[in-house]
Order: C-alpha cells, then sequence, then structure tokens
C-alpha cells in the first residue's frame, strides 16, 4: 500500500500564473485525509509511458476511461465539501499529478489550457477539469464499485465526449436517480446526435424533478 497524506493548494493560483511555478514552489498543506495512492500510481506510470510511444489509447477519451474508476474510488468517501475544493483538485493537477494532467490537457502547463487545472466552484469549471470531470461523472452515474462489472457504466459514458458534455452541463447530472434510470437506453443509442437530443430530453425532464443540493 502507498498511503499519503492528500493536500491542498495553499499558493494563490489563477489563468495567468499557475504553469509559471516551479512544483517545488508551490506551497501546500496536509489535509486530515490519506489514501492508498498505488492504483492511481500505477495508472499514471502506465499511460505516461503509453503518451511517450504516441498510444492512441493514452490521449482523450480513452485517458478517462482509464482515470475516471480510479479518481472515484479513491475519493468518493472524502466529504462532499472536501471534493467540491478546487485547491484539492489543483494539488492533483498542477503538484501531484502534473504529467499525467499534461497528457489530457495536449501539452504543457499553460495558459490556453487553464480549464484543466484549476477548476472551480462553478460546475462549467468543475467539468473542464482534467481530473474532477471525471470524478463527477462516475458519482454520477455508477452504482457498482466492485466485482466484473465495477465502473462499467462510467467507462461507457466516458468513452463519448459527447455523453460526457450533454450529461455533465446538464441539470441531469443532479438527478442521480433518475439518470441511472436512463443509462441503459442511453447505452442503446450508437449515433451521437440521437444520444445528444435524448439526453437533451432527459435535461428538460430533470428540470421537473427535486434535486439534491449539498451546501458547501
Amino acid at each position: 500500500m502507498t498511503n499519503r497524506k492528500i493536500k491542498i493548494v495553499e499558493t494563490q493560483l489563477d489563468k495567468a500564473n499557475f504553469f509559471s511555478f516551479d512544483v517545488s514552489d508551490i506551497s501546500t498543506v496536509d489535509s486530515e485525509y490519506e489514501v492508498d495512492f498505488s492504483e492511481l500510481d500505477q495508472v499514471s506510470y502506465d499511460l505516461i509511458d503509453l503518451a511517450s510511444k504516441g498510444e492512441p489509447s493514452a490521449l482523450n477519451t480513452a485517458f478517462d476511461q482509464r482515470v475516471a474508476p480510479v479518481i472515484h474510488s479513491k475519493f468518493m468517501h472524502l466529504p462532499k465539501s472536501f471534493v467540491a475544493n478546487p485547491r484539492f483538485w489543483q494539488w492533483l493537477s498542477i503538484v501531484e499529478y502534473r504529467q499525467l494532467a499534461e497528457i489530457r490537457a495536449g501539452g504543457p502547463a499553460a495558459e490556453d489550457k487553464a480549464q484543466y487545472f484549476l477548476s472551480g466552484l462553478t460546475l462549467g469549471a468543475q467539468m473542464s477539469h482534467v481530473f474532477q470531470k471525471a470524478f463527477l461523472i462516475a458519482d454520477a452515474v455508477e452504482t457498482v464499485f466492485s466485482g466484473d462489472a465495477a465502473y462499467s457504466d462510467t467507462i461507457k459514458i466516458m468513452g463519448s465526449a459527447q455523453n460526457v458534455q450533454s450529461i455533465g452541463e446538464g441539470k441531469i447530472s443532479f438527478s442521480k436517480e433518475f439518470l441511472r434510470s436512463k443509462l441503459s437506453e442511453i447505452h442503446t443509442l450508437t449515433n451521437d446526435i440521437a444520444r445528444k437530443n435524448f439526453i437533451k430530453k432527459l435535461n428538460a425532464e430533470a428540470e421537473n424533478l427535486l434535486q439534491e443540493y449539498t451546501v458547501i
């Protein structure tokens, strides 16, 4: 096991400066939580190796499918208020797993790639972050966390950027039980346009449902 303290960033980072710091110059503080990072370390090693060889299996939605189950399984037990903290996600993407995050960002950390690294308090900002997006989608759709079927719905959804955008940026992402009840129908749609229109319809229906809200 590789248990390590989870940290948060103390240095004030923004779009114009986050990429200019050496990792060693970014101040962090220990949280009260720690997890076993060995599985995430292995995924990071594997994807960095594949990316260095130009393998498509390390890029884009293939990256998301590998990362989402691990990110969610590691942090799903943390308080919701903590996993909503942008400084936790900044620590993951800018300090602890920067090289991994840069693979999904399509290049080194830079001002025009800020959305992949910084996060924020809006759903749009959270759904742009390289790791937080994966966590939020898994948290919205997944019900099976162990065994042969573990994270199968997450992997299917993360295989399509269209799915992720349609679900992640809509009200349906807050209606977990309703969304999960519709996954089998979503999975049967193989045409991106048909799937987008179906999820758009579900988003409209979700506006009439009672939502679960978390006070941060």
